[in-house]
């Protein structure tokens, strides 16, 4: 009986252990997690916290970006590549439009086939471009040609040509869009054109120094005399004498510039040469015709 007491009282003092035990452990398991949690949500207003600060700080970048004009700036650059995309694409579809006139005059009244400098290119040089149509070349210029539609052709070019010496989309007193204009006409070897002569002659003697600033400014940029033509030279030469100190000596220094190029110095060695072999064809055909046996 003794023994069998003791054992119950030993099992009883076991399983209050147990129990001492259970308790503990469940406490330090939830103090475990209170402190998890704790760590975890000052993790999370950390981070908040520097999410905050960093948007916080680009927030205030962009802000001093913005009112620093570069949206402005932006918004002029891409409204400068539109304007510039949209003149060459006139620019080319006036050229080709002009380049189908030609093609019927000569065409018409036989006339000898020439390139821009007006000198004779060989006869074969036009059946170098063609026109195919599923692989088959096509002349589009087969119908019976007639003065009512070259005419109908030189309307449309000067129609066209007008349209675009009075479009609205160029602010001429605006320096940017000016120098954004006349690198075109250079880019477009187009500097010698009507509408172009007198854009230059009008901005050269303009009343506003801004705008004969980026004239010169946009003339200086220029590779070479070629490029400039006679009208951009001879605006140069105009602002070369301008009364605002600083417009004179941006065109003086230019013209400077431009003139180098054609100085020969010491060692230099210069020639021209002239494409010959078109001249000697074109020589031998005549003297076979020459030579022929009449019939």
């Amino acid at each position: 009986m003794r023994l069998d007491a003791r054992a119950r009282q030993d099992v009883a003092i076991l399983g209050s252990e147990f129990l001492k035990l259970d308790a503990r452990a469940r406490e330090d398991t939830e103090t475990i997690d209170r402190n998890v949690k704790k760590k975890a949500e000052r993790l999370r207003r950390i981070a908040a916290t520097l999410r905050e600060k960093a948007q916080s700080s680009l927030k205030s970048a962009a802000d001093e970006h913005w009112s620093a004009g570069a949206l402005e700036a932006d918004l002029r650059l891409a409204d400068f590549r539109a304007k510039q995309r949209a003149m060459e694409d006139a620019l080319m579809a006036l050229e080709f439009v002009k380049n189908i006139h030609d093609m019927m005059v000569r065409k018409m009244y036989n006339f000898p086939q020439s390139n821009q400098s007006g000198f004779p290119i060989p006869n074969d040089m036009m059946d170098r471009i063609k026109l195919k149509k599923n692989g088959k070349s096509l002349d589009f210029l087969t119908s019976e040609l007639s003065t009512d539609r070259i005419s109908a052709i030189q309307e449309i070019y000067w129609s066209m040509a007008s349209a675009l010496s009075e479009a609205d989309g160029i602010d001429y007193t605006d320096p940017e869009e000016l120098e954004l204009l006349i690198r075109t006409l250079m880019d477009l070897d187009a500097m010698d054109g009507k509408s172009s002569v007198s854009l230059l002659a009008e901005c050269s003697s303009s009343p506003n120094e801004n705008t004969r600033q980026a004239l010169a400014n946009a003339l200086a940029a220029a590779p070479s005399m070629w490029t400039l033509g006679n009208a951009g030279m001879g605006a140069l030469q105009r602002l070369a004498e301008d009364n605002n100190p600083a417009i004179a000596a941006a065109a003086s220094n230019a013209i400077k510039e431009l003139k180098k190029q054609w100085e020969i110095g010491e060692g230099d060695s210069w020639s021209f040469t002239v494409n010959q072999k078109a001249t000697m064809e074109g020589s031998e055909a005549d003297d076979d015709e020459d030579n022929a046996d009449p019939l």
